[in-house]
């Protein structure tokens, strides 16, 4: 397949328009390789390698805003915000089934592969259960 007029990161970390062939599942650069599959035309796109998620939480959807300016140390604390949060790690940790948790870690990778991520690192006790799900979104 050939990419036409699309932008890509280079080697030297910085956006390039241009052209190239995805052969045998490698990026080729050089355009005399006889390629007799589609043409895209790549102008309103962006070409960028998969993205890493190295500090992963399944539960992610549920807690999103909630941590915010907030420091770590204060998890949890007597605050409104703390106890709202304390509330939501109990449940998480000692109420919601493994089907339910399943569903939960399931929209976090959808949503993380939606934004370019391909490799994650689920952290938590359920994460055996983030990867099971993992796997049937396609991670």
């Amino acid at each position: 397949m050939k990419l036409n007029n699309v932008t890509f990161l280079n080697s030297d970390m910085k956006f390039e328009t241009g052209e190239f062939l995805i052969k045998d599942n490698k990026i080729v650069f050089d355009l005399n390789v006889e390629d007799e599959e589609d043409t895209i035309d790549c102008k309103d796109y962006f070409v960028i390698p998969g993205l890493i998620n190295a500090h992963f939480h399944s539960y992610s959807p549920l807690a999103k805003g909630l941590m915010q300016e907030m420091a770590l140390q204060d998890w949890g604390n007597t605050s409104e915000q703390g106890k709202i949060q304390q509330l939501l790690f109990d449940y998480l940790e000692n109420e919601i089934s493994e089907k339910e948790f399943g569903y939960i870690a399931q929209k976090s990778y959808i949503d993380m592969v939606k934004n370019g991520v391909t490799f994650i690192s689920c952290q938590g006790q359920l994460k055996i259960v983030g990867f099971r799900q993992s796997k049937n979104v396609g991670f």
